[in-house]
């Protein structure tokens, strides 16, 4: 462990020679996903807090960790991070559907059903966002709701098969 910190040290001081070209956040972050898919998650955390600590409001950073923090069943934090991401980058609908799959997954259905409609609102395209309001809304009992957005999801998906 000791080697590898060091060697991570090394490279985010080389990083942080970049910072003045603008290139330090995005080494950082590059650095951080090639740890998080590498399975590194606390690497991959480490660096993602870096960034933070110099851009609070790195919409991709505070998504990645909220990413980790649900990977590691911390469900709140993860809340926190993917809201936090979607206030500062309001147009990715990616933080807006990852907070509705949490507050879908504790129970706070309407507040999840509000967050997709966002999300299939910046992604029309996106069955899979389509499908996923479709699943919270028959949780929440409205059936002809979720019958538009499963017929919605369903037309997506013939036309990405067709084209």
């Amino acid at each position: 462990m000791g080697s590898s910190f060091a060697a991570m040290t090394d490279t985010v001081l080389r990083i942080d020679r970049l910072r003045g070209t603008g290139e330090g956040a995005k080494a950082r972050l590059a650095l951080a996903v090639r740890h998080h898919y590498a399975g590194k998650l606390d690497k991959a955390a480490a660096l993602y807090r870096l960034i933070l600590a110099s851009e609070p409001r790195h919409a991709e950073a505070l998504y990645l960790l909220g990413l980790i923090a649900e990977q590691q069943g911390r469900d709140n934090q993860a809340l926190r991070l993917f809201t936090k991401a979607a206030k500062c980058d309001p147009e990715n609908p990616n933080y807006h559907c990852s907070a509705a799959g949490i507050l879908r997954r504790v129970g706070r259905l309407a507040e999840a059903v509000e967050s997709y409609r966002i999300a299939t609102g910046l992604a029309p395209d996106s069955a899979p966002i389509h499908s996923a309001l479709g699943d919270a809304l028959v949780e929440l009992g409205h059936h002809e709701d979720a019958a538009v957005s499963y017929s919605r999801a369903a037309e997506l998906n013939h036309e990405q098969v067709n084209a």
